[in-house]
């Protein structure tokens, strides 16, 4: 499970394995599994660039089951943003352009997909501490994440990246094979962290191998400039509600079959919205809609 914000920066995920021990505090799993997993360095809630950790959920199945988002909400979000606060505090400074602002704390805004335990009525108490706190957990369309989730844009290259990986893994073992018949071709938990981060710059100093072409699917594929463009794409940041309105996954059910009309109303509000904040002197980060 993975993450980014829309100042184009990816959060380190949660990372899901299998395990047939029926009691929870039986379930175990190899630091060989984790180690080399992504650790991105952003701002995100803190006042200096700061490294995030990976976190890891054991589950029966090694998927999604109750609690799990719950859980990724604890060790991901809020420990990015510990200045996450139901009420904006905001520190006005100078620049030579004039008075500017930076958020001291504030509310954090989560889109969701429509997955497992995403927002149902089993976590509903939790969605109300989580307002509580500052955290407003926003649901995503059905069956409609090409067309408004971030994520869905950039979850597309990874997964090729990562596949590419598994088949360099694969044919590697398959040589070695040709020398030792005792060694089999399998992938395994221990291969995660190659297959998502490539391997260390250690590792691959010991093959005597290029640094630079090593395969590194978080890197490439979560990168700010990637995340960027699939936000302008869906129209999310900077807002742009003609293009997220136009997108080819989204239906027109106007009477008219033409989106023009609900667009510029569209449009108009928002603009108004703007002035409003405007005139009780709140800055906002939110373009006006060309």
């Amino acid at each position: 499970m993975h993450w980014a914000n829309y100042d184009s920066e990816i959060g380190a995920g949660t990372y899901i394995f299998p395990s047939a021990a029926e009691d929870e505090e039986d379930r175990r799993i190899r630091t060989s599994w984790i180690d080399g997993l992504p650790h991105p360095r952003g701002y995100f809630g803190f006042n200096e660039p700061t490294e995030l950790s990976p976190s890891v959920l054991v589950t029966p199945k090694g998927g999604t089951v109750r609690g799990t988002f719950q859980q990724f909400v604890e060790t991901q979000i809020y420990q990015a943003y510990p200045n996450i606060d139901p009420e904006w505090v905001l520190e006005e400074y100078m620049t030579a352009d004039g008075p500017d602002y930076r958020v001291i704390k504030g509310p954090v805004f989560m889109q969701v997909d429509s997955g497992p335990d995403r927002v149902n009525e089993s976590n509903l108490a939790f969605r109300l501490n989580a307002a509580r706190r500052g955290l407003i957990i926003f649901p995503g369309l059905p069956n409609g994440t090409a067309a408004n989730q971030l994520m869905d844009g950039v979850f597309g290259p990874f997964k090729l990246a990562c596949d590419r990986v598994c088949d360099d893994i694969v044919t590697e073992r398959i040589k070695a094979q040709e020398d030792d018949s005792t060694l089999t071709i399998t992938l395994s938990n221990d291969d995660l962290p190659r297959m998502v981060n490539g391997r260390s710059n250690e590792e691959l100093k010991r093959l005597k191998l290029d640094l630079a072409s090593e395969m590194r699917p978080f890197r490439q594929s979560f990168g700010p400039l990637a995340i960027t463009n699939c936000l302008a794409k869906l129209g999310l940041c900077p807002v742009d509600f003609a293009r997220a309105c136009k997108h080819p996954r989204v239906r027109d059910d106007t009477d008219t079959g033409d989106r023009g009309k609900l667009i510029q109303k569209i449009e108009t509000r928002h603009a108004t919205s703007l002035a409003k904040l405007a005139q009780v002197q709140r800055p906002s980060t939110l373009d006006p809609v060309a």
